[in-house]
């Protein structure tokens, strides 16, 4: 035998070998998030906590009492507006396109297309995955979810944006002051449906709902319901018996019982989609 001349332990068949090289990149493999683990500064019980590898981002697994019935604004009594509260404990609420990302991943999760880690880096085992997935999507633990996003929609004729869809800005709160009230910054409003109606899961840059649902009543693991920006108001999402949806016509100045927040990490990427 000649120096480089090598001879395979198994004879291999050549017949057959480029469908068996198709399939492999073709195959579908399920999504696993970045391993490392988001570094915090606030006190919290990480295992409470999911990790958002797409923005380094820790939401709480569900909305924690402490938070509930607060007002999105409460301009009386600024302290006590759900902004002031988070704060107080460094936390923050999630934008549309950080919660509308992380209800994605909980969706994908629940069809075995990807994991989940908390804060831990410990994949959460089946049962809870599908725990959180009911949660989202039906009235399962605490009556299903329900929380304020961070984002209003604001109209001003003297400021818009150039560029904003229907003459609206997306507003964020930047910064809560110390007397309670809100720093906010707004960016041009992009392209979104503009008509309340059942929406697949896709999302524009700035998290909201883009394409409009072949089945126009609710159908699990396949739609949302999906309400369009309204002036001056606030997005939420929440989850009952009947469906799911995410609104942007929420009244920023009252209150419900049952509407609190899924509080996030305060120092990680505070995305809203679009520029300053």
């Amino acid at each position: 035998m000649k120096k480089n001349d090598y001879q395979p332990l198994v004879p291999v068949n050549l017949v057959g070998l480029d469908k068996v090289a198709e399939s492999l990149l073709n195959s579908k493999e399920k999504e696993e998030p970045e391993t490392s683990l988001p570094q915090v500064s606030a006190a919290i019980n990480r295992a409470s906590y999911l990790i958002v590898p797409q923005y380094s981002l820790l939401i709480a697994k569900y909305e924690p009492d402490e938070f509930k019935g607060f007002k999105w604004e409460n301009k009386d009594n600024p302290k006590e507006g759900v902004h002031y509260k988070l704060r107080q404990k460094g936390l923050e609420m999630p934008t549309p396109l950080q919660f509308m990302t992380h209800f994605n991943n909980v969706v994908k999760a629940y069809k075995g297309n990807r994991i989940l880690l908390d804060g831990n880096g410990r994949q959460l085992p089946r049962n809870e995955v599908e725990d959180l997935y009911k949660h989202f999507t039906t009235d399962h633990i605490n009556g299903g979810a329900w929380t304020w996003l961070k984002a209003r929609f604001a109209y001003d004729s003297t400021n818009v944006s150039p560029g904003s869809f229907n003459g609206i800005n997306l507003e964020t709160v930047v910064a809560v002051n110390t007397d309670g009230t809100l720093k906010t910054t707004a960016v041009p409003l992009q392209p979104c449906l503009w008509e309340d109606c059942f929406v697949t899961f896709d999302i524009n840059a700035q998290g909201l709902s883009q394409t409009k649902s072949n089945k126009q009543q609710y159908s699990l693991e396949e739609n949302i319901y999906f309400c369009r920006p309204r002036q001056n108001r606030v997005a939420m999402f929440g989850a009952d018996a009947h469906k799911d949806f995410l609104g942007c016509g929420g009244d920023p100045v009252s209150s419900y019982a049952e509407l609190g927040v899924f509080p996030c990490t305060v120092g990680a990427t505070s995305q809203n989609g679009g520029s300053k």
